[in-house]
């Protein structure tokens, strides 16, 4: 059985790693790390949902630095674009 210290660590882990790609962003590369991160982070989440019922979706997903953007990407291509943009003008 996980306890509450085993996600904290995980949720440190999860927000860490996000951090480490925003600030190496490089052109395109951090839209999938991003997306890989986001999916370990949900995959984390069920597998503690399954393992305690007391557990804390929600609360895991914010202190790991899960933000859902429920907008489509075809909707957002203005502000994935300009993200991109700054990449490039990083690298």
């Amino acid at each position: 059985m996980f306890t509450k210290q085993h996600y904290e660590a995980v949720a440190r882990i999860l927000k860490r790693q996000r951090k480490i790609e925003a600030s190496n962003m490089a052109p395109f590369s951090a839209l999938g790390a991003f997306g890989v991160i986001d999916d370990l982070t949900s995959e984390f989440a069920t597998l503690f949902e399954g393992d305690n019922e007391a557990f804390n979706r929600k609360r895991f997903l914010e202190a790991s630095g899960y933000k859902y953007d429920p907008t489509p990407v075809i909707e957002r291509l203005d502000e994935l674009e300009k993200m991109a943009k700054v990449a490039i003008d990083r690298a």
